[in-house]
């Protein structure tokens, strides 16, 4: 039951001290919210307000009216699974069979577009083949679903569709029991006995979110706080498990984990804590978990021993799931990940002090950040397939890989995966015209440390590339329903921030560097190079400029000086003849530029008419050598 934090009042916010201990640890502090508290955060819900993060009343009956229907769905298709088995009418009756949420709409944090998670509960006669056989196909011909996708090789087996315009993702569990009642009860550990990895991993997302409800002090508190936290990372772009990010459970983890430090604080406090806790915890050596380690059941055990330091040791942000057994829900965030959620953190902390006493407001927290102007040099990786089914399916096959490629960087480099699908241009005329999407990558260079080795600036992501290439093919072996002819990754394509593609602009235009300080050298004004500056558009090198080397010199360069180091006033006629040759130089700067962006339409243009060579099984590919800037020390 979603109970809604709209009407979030000073009763629902000043508890008590607690007297349930919470977490594996004592309390920071048991103080109550004061009316400051309370006022900021009813800013924090107002603030939060058009962003969609809160159902009407409306739209909660809505999907109270889906998940009935799909529940009574799933019976109907048991139980006729249960008689074509050859079982009797009686038995088929009793079999039973139902549905559990899970995720964001189970916790209560769901936002208006949000999907939900569903997972059937099946009896012993019912399998995973059916489930993606003859569920599937019932699901095909039923009117009010729409974009129909199978995924039967994810770690999680999982059907996402729409269903009655909600998108859903169904989970399967195969139980060992002859009869499933609604009431049954999944925290009972017994009940994993004998399930197959698949149905365990399945069942766990239920008991995970049912357990962490239990867990957090209150709840009301909690609901707000990660509907805060989800519309911040989702739009400072670092969300999403398959990027390397944490996803929905790992946030509202970390989250409970600092609603148990402040169990009575008011939800703007609690945000602000949070930040301040984790820009400095010490992930090595403290995992982030909201009780005890549950270890093997007496008697049996599953296959998958619960986190430890022992088989785990290597694991960077380790944020462990509730119930047995215990999971990383953070182990795919790689080092580029990492640097990029701990600059969040402090962005954070930097900030939420200035909000609590009104010097900014809440909007700037979930300001929307651009990756296009912050990195120099970015890579493509480009899926390509013949319909939107398949591209949906084949492009959430490449998604779930993206990770690998990046993860093999030399130590001196990092790759930083963005969050986000990039729809590419289609001739929508020509019926034929394949279905083309983006994934995009920052590359830096990391700067050296202190008695650092000698190293290149020279990044080879040949070999990272054709390992990508494998592990998408290795999948592609195991999804019949895409052929490896028609559904590939297209050559590996890099680029500088002011040759990417216009397609990823709206309003024509590429991102330009952020302002850098000026720094005057040799007496010389900073200023003043500007109009010696060039635009190489038409290059196609993968090189980085150095702009600070020809800001410094340019113009300016030669310039004579007053004793105290300014540049003197020029005659009349020299400050008509840099005139000129500033007007000269911004015209030839935009013609270059005109230029360069034809030339990028153009590539898109040939690409689409003459498609790269089909990758069914991974060839050597020479991905581009890219020579970053080395960054200062």
């Amino acid at each position: 039951q979603i109970v809604s934090t709209r009407n979030f009042s000073r009763t629902g916010v000043k508890m008590p001290a607690q007297p349930k201990e919470y977490g594996t640890t004592e309390p920071m502090s048991l103080n109550g919210p004061s009316d400051e508290d309370i006022a900021i955060t009813q800013k924090l819900q107002s603030a939060l307000e058009p962003f969609g993060v809160f159902e009407t009343q409306d739209e909660k009956d809505h999907r109270a009216v889906v998940i009935s229907t799909m529940n009574e769905l799933v019976k109907n298709w048991i139980r006729d699974v249960v008689l074509a088995s050859g079982h009797s009418a009686e038995v088929a009756d009793h079999a039973g069979g139902t549905i559990r949420t899970f995720g964001s709409f189970r916790l209560g944090v769901n936002n208006k577009s949000g999907d939900i998670d569903l997972l059937i509960l099946a009896p012993v006669y019912v399998n995973r083949e059916h489930f993606f056989d003859s569920f599937a196909a019932i699901l095909k011909e039923h009117k009010e679903v729409d974009d129909l996708n199978l995924v039967p090789e994810a770690y999680v087996p999982a059907i996402k569709l729409e269903f009655m315009g909600i998108e859903m993702d169904l989970l399967f569990a195969q139980l060992t029991q002859t009869s499933v009642s609604e009431d049954i009860e999944l925290m009972n550990v017994d009940l994993l006995r004998n399930l197959d990895d698949k149905s365990v991993r399945s069942v766990n997302g239920c008991r995970v979110t049912d357990s962490l409800l239990g867990l957090v002090p209150n709840k009301e508190t909690f609901r707000l706080v990660v509907r805060c936290l989800k519309l911040w990372a989702k739009r400072r772009m670092i969300y999403g498990n398959v990027y390397g990010y944490p996803g929905g459970v790992a946030w509202a983890i970390m989250a409970a984990r600092v609603c148990q430090f402040y169990p009575n604080a008011a939800p703007a406090v609690v945000i602000t804590k949070f930040f301040m806790i984790y820009k400095d915890w010490d992930f090595a050596n403290y995992e982030i978990s909201l009780c005890p380690v549950e270890n093997h059941p007496h008697g049996w055990r599953l296959p998958t021993n619960p986190w430890n330091t022992r088989d785990n040791g290597n694991d960077l942000m380790p944020v462990l799931t509730t119930s047995y057994p215990a999971i990383n829900t953070c182990h795919n965030v790689i080092a580029s990940t990492f640097e990029m959620l701990k600059r969040e953190w402090r962005r954070g902390y930097q900030m939420c002090p200035e909000i609590l006493v009104g010097a900014a407001k809440w909007e700037t927290l979930w300001e929307p950040v651009d990756l296009f102007s912050e990195f120099k040099q970015f890579v493509q990786i480009t899926a390509r397939a013949p319909t939107v089914s398949t591209m949906s399916a084949f492009s959430g096959l490449v998604q779930s890989t993206l990770r690998v490629f990046v993860s093999g960087f030399p130590p001196d480099f990092h790759g930083v995966p963005f969050p986000k699908v990039y729809e590419m241009p289609r001739n929508a005329d020509d019926p034929e015209a394949p279905h083309r999407r983006a994934f995009f990558f920052g590359i830096k260079m990391l700067p050296p440390m202190e008695g650092d080795r000698p190293r290149t600036t020279e990044l080879d992501i040949t070999g990272c590339f054709e390992h990508f290439l494998h592990q998408v093919s290795r999948k592609l072996g195991g999804s019949p329903a895409l052929d490896p002819e028609v559904c590939y990754v297209e050559p590996l394509q890099s680029f500088k921030r002011k040759t990417l593609p216009l397609f990823l602009f709206p309003d024509g235009k590429r991102p330009v560097a952020k302002p850098r300080k000026k720094k005057p050298a040799g007496g010389v004004a900073a200023g003043g190079g500007a109009a010696s500056r060039t635009t190489s558009g038409a290059s196609a090198s993968t090189t980085a400029s150095t702009p600070d080397a020809t800001a410094a010199g340019g113009g300016a360069a030669g310039a004579s000086t007053e004793a105290d180091g300014r540049p003197k006033r020029p005659a009349e006629e020299d400050l008509e003849a840099d005139e000129s040759k500033k007007v000269k130089a911004e015209a030839a700067a935009a013609a270059a530029a005109e230029v360069a962006a034809m030339e990028v339409d153009d590539e898109l243009e040939l690409a689409a008419a003459n498609p790269p060579p089909k990758i069914a099984a991974p060839p050597v590919i020479g991905a581009p050598k890219l020579r970053l800037q080395s960054p200062p020390t």
